[in-house]
């Protein structure tokens, strides 16, 4: 019973780890358009190893766009 326990955490745990992964390529802006298809390819088509590629590599990729500032009334 434990083990079972054990694989469906790790198992949470790494989708978990993907969603974020995609959230955060879907949300930065890349030189290419194609760049960032490939990430997320990796990430969704290679869950395991794309996820911990794009988290040791593919974080420093990308500029995050600034919130945009609301007006003061």
């Amino acid at each position: 019973m434990t083990f079972l326990i054990v694989v469906v955490l790790l198992g949470l745990t790494f989708l978990l780890m993907s969603w974020v992964a995609i959230v955060d390529i879907s949300r930065k802006s890349y030189d290419s358009p194609s760049l960032k298809l490939i990430w997320i390819g990796l990430v969704a088509f290679v869950p395991f190893f794309g996820c911990l590629a794009y988290l040791a590599l593919g974080r420093k990729q990308g500029v995050r766009p600034l919130p945009a500032k609301q007006p003061n009334p």
